[in-house]
């Protein structure tokens, strides 16, 4: 990994994002990472310094001292692959129900509004005379999904 101090990014990844201390946090390979502490060492521009335990391979432990961004600082040659990321916020997954209706005219299909269940979405009310509903569908989503570039 190559690391600019100068502009707190990594080149393995986007632009650093500042670490939480007071979050959960791992390598950013993935393996587990607990906090031990900070300290201020002199006056440097990343300041204060983190102490985390790291996993490494076959379970063993190696210190890792960062800056605020999780970048492993100069002074800690043995670490410098163990950049400190905040472990990522589970995302939400839920289901919706969806009406489908069409014209009887013009055989126009549209969809209505989501609904938080089946039966809610059950006791709709349309104007039977012009309007047909044709379907009910169960539409499942995760936040995010869809939204990629």
């Amino acid at each position: 990994m190559l690391i600019d101090k100068t502009n707190a990014t990594c080149h393995d990844t986007a632009p650093c994002r500042p670490l939480d201390i007071t979050k959960p946090v791992q390598v950013s390979s993935g393996f587990e990472a607990r906090y031990l502490g900070s300290i201020n060492i002199g006056n440097t521009s990343f300041m204060p310094r983190h102490i985390f335990a790291a996993k490494a391979l076959y379970g063993s432990e190696t210190l890792v001292v960062v800056d605020n961004n999780g970048i492993p600082t100069e002074h800690n040659c043995a670490s410098g692959g163990f950049k400190i990321v905040n472990i990522p916020e589970p995302k939400r997954s839920e289901e919706v129900w969806l009406n489908v209706f069409r014209d009887r005219a013009t055989k126009e299909v549209w969809t209505g509004a989501t609904h938080n269940s089946k039966e809610e979405a059950n006791r709709i009310n349309y104007t039977p005379g012009s309007t047909e509903r044709i379907a009910c569908i169960r539409v499942p989503w995760t936040e995010g999904e869809g939204l990629e570039k």
